[in-house]
């Protein structure tokens, strides 16, 4: 069987590139205002601090429940969609023993941190659309509760 040519080839079962020289309108859709306030998050370790990584500390079950919350992370749009989602918005300050977490950012960044259970947490914070994943921890940094 002789491969198919690819400028035939399309995500959209009912359209044919060769044949086709517009996307019906069934099929395409302009964002609106309204469509970009419900766009979802997209995740990114572009600010990663592996300084205080402690991923492959995760124990048991925090690994799976790491995955789980940031796949609901990527389903959310907004910080009330992240709360609805039981992901937490407590805001993290830039004092004590938290200011390794904000290494390398600007001092206008509000980092949020996020229980995964027991001690592990994950470090973030939010621009446009992107989710920033800034430090994800096993062990509960100590402070005199400065957050």
């Amino acid at each position: 069987m002789r491969n198919p040519d690819p400028r035939n080839i399309s995500p959209i079962p009912q359209w044919t590139p060769s044949k086709n020289k517009y996307i019906p309108e069934n099929v395409s859709h302009v964002l609106t205002e309204s469509d970009k306030e419900i766009e979802c998050y997209h995740l990114s370790f572009q600010y990663y601090n592996d300084s205080v990584c402690e991923i492959n500390d995760l124990v048991k079950n925090g690994s799976r429940r790491a995955l789980l919350n940031l796949k609901t992370i990527g389903r959310c749009y907004s910080l009330s969609s992240l709360k609805s989602s039981n992901i937490d918005i407590a805001p993290v300050d830039n004092k004590g023993a938290y200011k390794k977490i904000f290494q390398r950012l600007t001092e206008d960044v509000e980092i949020r941190e996020h229980k995964i259970q027991s001690t592990a947490r994950i470090f973030y914070f939010i621009s446009d659309k992107m989710f920033y994943i800034v430090a994800i921890t096993n062990t509960h940094i100590e402070t005199s509760k400065h957050h």
